[in-house]
């Protein structure tokens, strides 16, 4: 049979015309076409063909309405970048977690998110870092094995040379350092380690003049160093041992300046006849103290970049004049109950933890105490007055204006709370 709209022969059982799509049968819309059919109408560019007539409608594609590109993704490229800088194996293990969450969000997206690309740089670098770590790993854990040998017993006792004050240095890099008076010479050290580049270097001379004391005549020159070994730090947590227990004599002024890298520090110097401190350490637990009498000592300046720093100042003090006390990262615990017969001016300094000062009652105390995020708790003290921010005031005693001595403290924490008690 014909098609009666555009007269193409056409099987009988059909319902629609194989050419033009017309439906056969019925009574039919429209004139029908007689001669032959005009040729068929290309759709504009862009455009999808148009549908026969009688024929359903194709299923509409669906489009994003907008991509963004996945936080994973950014993330997992970012502890990448930063694994090969500061954050280590931590960050390369974070790159490839944060990937492959981004990867697969983006698959179930539906087109909605993007950012497959960055995704996989970041897995890539974690996953390349995590390699050198392992080759790093197989290649100095042997070697380290190898540099741990029997522990080494070390003694020396310096004498002071005629030397009518000293400049002492103390250099130690990891492990437990022990300071402390009570020595029948200069110095009395017993030093155990069992890492053999570990072992000390001593030395001694005396000059006709000193750089950081005020005691005229002949000085001596301390010096105690372990040698500078770097490399094997880390595996002194694991095997080593490096215990220094160093003792100094009480009758020659001392300026001593203790420089620790990491582990832990006690410096019980009450006893010893100083002029100044500095001591300082890089990561662990710095502990200090300084009871007794302290004749000559003039200065004192502590500082931890993380960990726990505590100084105890409950002694007698008629020389000082100055005190500096910095922490970046953990707790500050200062005891300051002593006897004081001169003005202090002090500086309290830490940027993540908590600060808590013990005050004494006999003589004034004026505390300026700042904090950005936490607060300020004052016990036994007075408001002198509050700023305007939350956690900002000046905190006095009862004899803060009557007493000739006073306390001038300023004390500041960027996150963490400040704790002031009197005694």
């Amino acid at each position: 049979m014909e098609c009666p709209n555009c007269g193409k022969e056409i099987d009988e059982s059909s319902q629609f015309c194989t050419s033009c799509g017309a439906p056969l049968g019925g009574e039919q819309e429209g004139p029908v076409a007689t001669g032959e059919a005009p040729p068929p109408v290309s759709p504009p560019p862009g455009e999808p063909p148009a549908t026969p007539e009688g024929y359903p409608p194709p299923p509409a594609v669906p489009r994003p309405a907008g991509q963004r590109t996945s936080g994973w993704a950014v993330a997992s490229l970012v502890m990448g970048l930063l694994g090969f800088t500061c954050l280590f194996f931590v960050g390369a293990i974070l790159a490839i977690v944060f990937g492959f969450i981004g990867r697969h969000d983006i698959r179930a997206s539906e087109g909605r998110l993007k950012g497959s690309g960055l995704a996989t740089a970041g897995i890539t670098l974690g996953i390349v870092l995590v390699a050198l770590v392992v080759l790093f790993a197989a290649i100095v854990l042997p070697i380290s094995f190898l540099s741990v040998g029997p522990t080494r017993i070390m003694t020396r006792t310096v004498a002071s040379g005629g030397a009518r004050a000293v400049d002492a240095n103390i250099d130690f890099n990891n492990g437990d350092l022990k300071v402390s008076g009570g020595a029948n010479a200069l110095m009395q050290g017993t030093f155990t380690y069992n890492v053999s580049k570990w072992r000390p270097v001593i030395g001694y001379s005396v000059t006709g003049g000193g750089t950081l004391t005020t005691v005229p005549g002949e000085t001596g020159n301390l010096s105690i160093r372990q040698p500078s070994t770097e490399w094997w730090r880390w595996w002194q947590w694991l095997r080593g041992r490096n215990d220094w227990d160093i003792r100094l004599g009480g009758g020659i002024p001392v300026s001593l300046n203790v420089d620790q890298g990491w582990g832990s520090g006690e410096l019980d110097l009450a006893g010893v006849n100083l002029t100044a401190l500095d001591a300082s350490s890089s990561a662990g637990r710095l502990t200090v103290g300084l009871g007794g009498t302290m004749q000559l000592l003039k200065e004192v300046t502590v500082e931890e970049s993380a960990g726990k720093l505590s100084l105890t100042m409950d002694g007698s003090y008629p020389a000082m004049e100055a005190l500096a006390v910095d922490n970046s990262a953990g707790a500050i615990d200062l005891d300051l109950t002593g006897r004081w017969t001169r003005n202090l001016k002090g500086n309290i300094r830490n940027s993540a933890g908590s600060i808590t000062v013990s005050l004494p009652s006999s003589v004034g105390v004026y505390v300026t105490a700042r904090t950005t995020a936490g607060r300020v708790s004052a016990t036994g003290l007075r408001t002198l007055s509050t700023a305007t921010s939350r956690g900002t005031g000046i905190y006095v005693n009862d004899a803060y204006g009557t007493s000739p001595v006073t306390l001038n403290l300023d004390v500041s924490n960027s996150a963490g709370r400040i704790l002031l008690e009197l005694e």
